[in-house]
Parts: C-alpha cells; structure tokens; sequence
C-alpha cells in the first residue's frame, strides 16, 4: 500500500530541505523536497513486523516468560499499539495534516485513542494472566 502511496503523491510529506527531503510529487502532481512518509512508514513497519516475529521467537523457547507475555493476543496488542505510535509520529510531517483540536489532527486523536485502548487490553491480558484458567471472577 505505501509504494501506491508515492507513486500516486498521496499520503505524502510536507515540504522540507532537510536531509531526510527526496523529490516526491503530491497528491496535485507538484514535484518538491518532502519527507518521504510513505517509506518511513513502510520502514518502521517492517521493523515492527521483524520485532514482534523475534518477540514471539522468544517468547516460545525463553524460560521464565512472565505468563502476561505467554498470552494469546500479546503480539497483537503491541502490533495495534506501535503502528499507532507510529501513525501518531508521521501525522506531524503529513501534507494533509490538519489541526482540529490542541495542534493534533482528527488522526492523532483516533491514534491516541487506539493506544490508550491497547493500554487497556494489555491490562486486562495482565489481569487474566494472574487467574486460573477457566474460572470466574464473580462470586457464587
């Protein structure tokens, strides 16, 4: 999705002439020094997948796991909460950022909102690590 991304200038960076400035077309076909952040996030993306895999390495062979990160859905809460981070990150350098509220934009807000709900799953996986499996937290 993000070579279509800067082929077609959409989802492009805001002009710059620092060093991270390539010559990248917006989304009118204007050709200017931007930052490219579509390979940005195509790089932190592929970080983030060879993170999380030697992660999940880890976790399978390391003895003495903490049982929150033996969990099934660990790997995934931190996928969701680091590509928000991510997404969060870029948004400033974004030619369409638009500030709606506080200098962040309407995707800096969902963002937020996706991490603060990942704080929350995570919580609750940390939670149920501590239960026996299979029983309930209601009493009879």
């Amino acid at each position: 999705a993000r070579w279509g991304c800067l082929a077609a200038g959409c989802c492009g960076g805001i002009e710059t002439d620092g060093p991270l400035g390539i010559l990248l077309p917006d989304s009118h076909g204007h050709w200017a020094r931007r930052y490219p952040t579509q390979l940005l996030s195509l790089l932190v993306q592929l970080a983030l997948f060879w993170g999380l895999t030697r992660f999940n390495a880890w976790r399978a062979r390391a003895a003495g796991v903490p049982a929150g990160l033996r969990l099934g859905g660990v790997t995934s809460c931190a996928y969701v909460f680091f590509f928000c981070l991510e997404r969060f990150s870029l948004e400033f350098f974004r030619q369409d950022y638009a500030p709606i509220w506080q200098g962040f934009s309407q995707p800096h807000l969902w963002m937020l909102a996706g991490m603060l709900g990942c704080l929350g799953w995570a919580a609750a996986l940390v939670f149920s690590a501590g239960r026996p499996a299979g029983r309930s937290t209601a009493t009879r």
